[in-house]
């Protein structure tokens, strides 16, 4: 819970530090994984944000060869 927060407030330092926290403790439980890839995801889209302009190339909002209705 505490992970999502962090992500909600953009503190992705705070996130990774609970997540670490929690693997200490809880090696392959579902939520500490879960947790994990929010933050994993997280830290992909702020490396590709970025390179500035890539992110809307990987993820658009439309798919492409449709015009917008």
């Amino acid at each position: 819970m505490l992970v999502q927060v962090h992500l909600s407030q953009n503190r992705l330092d705070l996130a990774q530090a609970e997540v670490r926290k929690a693997r200490s403790y809880a090696q392959d439980h579902l939520l500490v994984n879960l947790a994990e890839s929010w933050v994993n995801l997280r830290e992909v889209r702020f490396s590709l944000s970025c390179f500035g302009g890539v992110l809307p190339l990987l993820w658009p909002s439309r798919p492409h060869g449709r015009s917008p209705s």
